[in-house]
């Protein structure tokens, strides 16, 4: 019988519903009623069946709406906020200290330098801050760059080349740096994955609650967290003083409003007896009107220099093989801590076709690598990779 059952739900089909219709009315009016789809009765049943087709699909949409696994669309971000999950919107691609060289005198407001990637004329950049030369001379400056359109655009290093609209004064553009690619609005998929990792992150401890808290409220803006936590008696290892922790953070932005904002969730997030420690700090007050001194430290870029060797089988490895290479490499996720383990890097490589051998890979902090051994990285910095960065030879 269709309907909710001990087993689940039972939807009808509008072939179902036809059908269980046509029985009805040869059981209660006439069995010899025609009622094949080319005579106008058979018409007005496939209409009513239609109809009741689509009222059992809302009742199996108001029965999925309750189940996470199942809820899709509007129903999913309702129903993940039950237990306090909210859906990524898209955020744009930023782009650091792009240089550019423009002339004496030059000047412009926010927005009006627009820049283009030479692979893609549809990404446009645009600069954040006002860029000025007050001097006499050709100038070469450093500004901000936002992609006009929200979304993953990634931004590889040394591709923001394109003068878009041209500006009186304004001669050149490049990034050395790769830009840090905006999010993508969540997908249903997505949705559910990040509501079962908080689920099983909120409340294991004091840290775990913490730094979930962070990355789930402050997600436009912070990328990694790390928490430290001493619940002992003693100064431990980290440094940490007795019953305190850390909050090691990296933020898209670390300025004034960013570390107001990281202070105020950790004072949020804080149990009443533990003292939030850092490099920086900020005075929250709370509803009551008491002011507290909320420490945290923002974590600090250890920048990763690599020279990948590989060996290919010509006929295997695609064209743009060192690229995917040095881009699978950048893509990796690394927490504040985590050390660079270069048979992992190795991995990487092997990720992409036509790779048939890594004789050899140097890592470093510093250009020209000959290191071969792993990268250790302090508690409070993080390693930072970037396309520019990265050296793929063939051997």
């Amino acid at each position: 019988m269709a309907g909710l059952t001990p087993t689940g739900f039972d939807k009808k089909s509008q072939d179902q519903c036809l059908q269980d219709t046509k029985i009805d009315l040869w059981a209660t009016v006439s069995s010899k009623l025609n009622l094949s789809s080319a005579t106008p009765l058979g018409q007005i049943v496939g209409i009513f069946a239609e109809r009741e087709a689509k009222l059992w699909d809302a009742v199996e949409a108001t029965r999925d709406a309750r189940n996470p696994n199942a809820a899709a669309g509007s129903s999913l971000r309702a129903l993940v906020n039950i237990t306090g999950t909210e859906a990524q919107s898209k955020t744009p691609t930023i782009t650091k200290a792009c240089q550019v060289v423009v002339g004496a005198g030059f000047g412009a407001a926010p927005g009006d330098m627009v820049a283009c990637l030479d692979t893609d004329p549809t990404a446009r950049f645009a600069n954040m801050a006002t860029v000025s030369n007050p001097g006499g001379s050709p100038a070469t400056l450093t500004s901000d760059f936002v992609c006009l359109k929200p979304g993953s655009q990634p931004c590889p290093a040394g591709h923001l080349v394109v003068i878009s609209e041209s500006l009186s004064g304004w001669t050149s553009i490049t990034n050395p740096t790769d830009g840090v690619v905006g999010l993508d609005d969540d997908d249903d998929v997505t949705l559910r994955a990040r509501r079962e990792s908080e689920i099983q992150t909120e409340g294991s401890t004091t840290a775990d609650a913490i730094r979930s808290d962070v990355l789930k409220n402050l997600q436009s803006n912070i990328t990694n967290c790390k928490v430290l936590a001493n619940d002992s008696d003693a100064v431990d290892a980290n440094g940490l003083p007795p019953h305190s922790f850390e909050v090691i953070a990296r933020g898209l932005s670390t300025d004034e409003n960013a570390s107001i904002a990281l202070a105020k969730q950790i004072l949020a997030s804080k149990s009443a007896t533990d003292t939030a420690i850092g490099n920086e700090s900020e005075v929250i007050t709370d509803a009551d009107g008491n002011d507290h001194v909320i420490g945290f430290s923002w974590v600090t870029d250890q920048d990763v220099y690599l020279i990948v060797n590989i060996a290919i089988i010509d006929d295997e490895f695609p064209a743009d093989g060192d690229t995917q290479i040095k881009n699978a490499i950048v893509s990796l996720l690394f927490d504040p801590g985590q050390h660079v383990v270069a048979r992992k890097l190795e991995a990487v490589a092997f990720s992409v076709a036509g790779v048939d051998d890594v004789p050899s890979l140097y890592l470093d902090f510093a250009p020209s690598p000959t290191n071969t051994a792993n990268l250790p990285i302090g508690a409070r910095s993080i390693a930072k990779f970037d396309t520019g960065r990265i050296v793929v030879n063939h051997v």
